[in-house]
């Protein structure tokens, strides 16, 4: 089964205050692939000048595979304090397109949730986990492998 990734964003993490986004979605190249509609670049990169925020994306990435340790190191010069950090990707896996994303502090996630993006736009929901536990949606609910990665990560 192949996996792509469409978009990775992040918010509130290092020198990021704002939302940025990483997108492989394609305007205007050869070097591109389909994927369920979606015309993606087959490969891409990151240049700038130093201190612009290349190796701060790289690590923001990091997040999405750390995620029991992870290390929360907001914007530094945010007037509010204790604003999570926020992640999300966007890929397709199979003939389908998700969407995940979580939030965390320094305690630890905060909250979590996995779409599929449909046809139409609109999203279907597979679970959001928060403060007040997991939700499971009806593809998951018989799916006890799932809710146990799900639960094994840490909330405060």
């Amino acid at each position: 089964m192949n996996i792509s990734i469409i978009e990775f964003s992040v918010e509130n993490f290092k020198l990021f205050k704002e939302r940025i986004t990483f997108s492989m979605l394609a305007r205007k190249s050869k070097n591109t692939f389909n994927s369920n509609g979606e015309k993606l670049l087959k490969t891409s990169l990151i240049y700038g000048a130093n201190a612009s925020g290349k190796s701060t994306l790289l690590e923001a990435f990091g997040l999405l595979k750390k995620k029991s340790s992870l290390l929360y190191k907001p914007f530094a010069l945010f007037s509010e304090r204790y604003k999570s950090v926020f992640c999300e990707i966007v890929f397709s896996m199979g003939e389908k397109i998700f969407k995940y994303n979580f939030s965390f502090l320094e305690n630890g996630i905060i909250a979590e949730n996995l779409f599929e993006i449909l046809v139409s736009g609109k999203e279907k929901k597979y679970f959001t986990k928060g403060k007040q536990g997991v939700k499971i949606f009806v593809d998951f609910e018989n799916n006890a492998n799932i809710i146990k990665q799900i639960n094994i990560l840490q909330f405060y």
